[in-house]
């Protein structure tokens, strides 16, 4: 009986003893959940302000192209007109030194060439510069 009160009594010790022990893991194991939620929490909080941030920088870049598309549109507009008005300018020159040339025939025609031919060569150099600021704002355009 007394090797039966023993063993009882270290029964009763190991099982206060595993009792503890799962009270004391119990403890930890919430320990840890609560941990985990909160930085759970954390990130998700964190995320959420990045994602925003991210949100709010796409606006802004978005408007800020749109503002630079419109002025793109506007300095392509100006070209487009610079450019007829230079066509409009080189058709009354021409047309003016075709007059001019049929009165001035003869002795002058050489001098009247040369002169022609640089108006002629001054127009197509303002007709290429305009093609270029054209291409030019074609290319940001397109960009």
């Amino acid at each position: 009986k007394d090797t039966n009160d023993k063993l009882h009594s270290q029964l009763n010790e190991i099982d206060r003893i595993r009792q503890e022990e799962a009270q004391q893991y119990q403890c930890l194991l919430d320990s840890l959940r609560s941990d985990h939620d909160s930085s759970l929490l954390s990130l998700q909080t964190s995320l959420s302000q990045q994602l925003h941030n991210t949100e709010e920088e796409l606006k802004k870049v978005k408007k800020e192209n749109q503002i630079e598309q419109e002025n793109n549109k506007t300095k392509l507009q100006a070209a487009l007109n610079q450019v007829a008005d230079l066509t409009e300018n080189t058709r009354l020159l021409s047309e003016a030194l075709r007059k001019k040339e049929k009165e001035e025939r003869g002795e002058k025609q050489e001098e009247i060439d040369k002169e022609n031919m640089r108006k002629i060569s001054s127009l197509e150099q303002q007709w290429r510069s305009a093609m270029g600021v054209i291409s030019s704002h074609q290319s940001s355009i397109s960009a």
